[in-house]
C-alpha cells in the first residue's frame, strides 16, 4: 500500500517528470502508472483525486505528444499508453470511474483520429461502465455520446452498427 506523506509530494513530481521525459515515454511509462494505479486504489479521496488527475493528465499529454514514428502507425505504443485508462476499469471507486469516463470522452474527442489501434481498449472501458452501471451515476448524456462513440469504432472496424448493444 502506498504511504499517504510520501505520496503527497511525489504525485506533482511524477507528473512534472512525465511531463518533461515525453519523449522517453517506453522507458518511464510502465512504473510511473504503476505507482499511480496504486495511488488511486487508496482509501483517502484527496489522495485518490490526486493520482487520477495526474494519471489522466499524463494520458491525454502523451497521446498528443509529436513521436516520431507517428502514433497513428504504432499499435504496440498505442497500446502502452491507453492500457493504464483500461486498468482504472478494475476500481470500484466511482470518482475514479468518472473521471476515467472523462478522460476517454476527451480523447475520442481530441484525438479519435489517432487512435486506431486503441479502439478495443476504449470498447472494453465503455463495456466496463456499463457493467458497473447501478454503482455509478454517470451523465446520461455522457454515456450516450460513449455509446455514439463506441458505435463510430464499431463501424470503423467494418462490423454492423446494429449488432451494438443497446443502451
Amino acid at each position: 500500500m502506498v504511504s499517504t506523506y510520501s505520496t503527497y509530494g511525489e504525485l506533482p513530481k511524477l507528473l512534472a517528470a512525465g511531463l518533461v521525459n515525453l519523449n522517453r515515454v517506453e522507458v518511464l511509462w510502465r512504473p510511473v502508472t504503476n505507482h499511480l494505479l496504486e495511488v488511486i486504489i487508496h482509501p483517502l479521496n484527496r489522495l485518490r483525486e490526486w493520482g487520477i488527475d495526474v494519471i489522466t493528465t499524463l494520458v491525454r499529454s502523451v497521446i498528443q505528444y509529436d513521436y516520431s514514428t507517428p502514433l497513428k502507425e504504432n499499435q504496440r505504443l498505442q497500446t502502452l499508453l491507453i492500457s493504464p485508462l483500461n486498468e482504472l476499469s478494475s476500481t470500484s471507486f466511482a470518482d475514479v470511474q468518472q473521471k476515467q469516463v472523462d478522460c476517454v470522452l476527451h480523447l475520442l474527442h481530441s484525438s479519435g483520429d489517432i487512435i486506431s489501434f486503441g479502439w478495443p481498449l476504449f470498447l472494453n472501458i465503455i463495456g466496463a461502465i456499463n457493467n458497473s452501471q447501478g454503482k455509478l451515476s454517470l451523465n446520461l448524456e455522457r454515456l450516450d455520446i460513449g455509446y455514439l462513440q463506441s458505435c463510430t469504432a464499431i463501424k470503423d472496424f467494418d462490423l454492423d452498427p446494429n449488432d451494438a448493444p443497446k443502451v
